[in-house]
């Protein structure tokens, strides 16, 4: 199942280019693994992160809700789903996505491969209100600790 073909591409990363949701979830319940490798690209490939810069919110859901997917877990860039969300845009689906991830376990303080945490690409992108939440969620972390 987790075997890819002659392009590198497994059952899994077939099913979710063809956005075939049902079959995602078939593989997920069977073991499919969502992390994995191209062999024409050589990088990791992962589901969750081409989702979120896709806006595929139907594909994102099943990923967040039926897979064990590790929320730190980096892109060949060394970005979380957290940076990925943080560079898109405010918009109200993508707070609640923010608020979902960091409930599930996304850190916030985690580095890519330029040293940018999710807060500073919220900047950079201009995403206001993803940064203000973001800083607002560290400052609240800071407290408790």
């Amino acid at each position: 199942i987790n075997k890819g073909n002659k392009e590198g591409w497994n059952s899994i990363q077939v099913a979710y280019n063809g956005n075939y949701c049902d079959n995602v979830e078939l593989l997920l319940e069977d073991g499919a693994k969502t992390k994995t490798k191209n062999s024409e690209e050589h990088e990791k490939y992962r589901l969750l992160h081409s989702a979120m810069r896709h806006n595929n919110r139907e594909m994102m859901n099943l990923l967040l809700t039926k897979s064990k997917i590790n929320m730190n877990a980096k892109d060949h860039q060394g970005r979380t789903v957290l940076h990925v969300v943080a560079s898109t845009d405010s918009s109200i689906k993508n707070i609640e996505l923010v608020q979902s991830l960091i409930h599930k376990g996304a850190e916030l303080n985690l580095v890519d491969n330029n040293e940018d945490i999710p807060v500073h690409l919220a900047c950079q992108y201009g995403n206001h209100k993803i940064g203000q939440l973001l800083l607002r969620i560290r400052s609240r972390d800071k407290i408790e600790n």
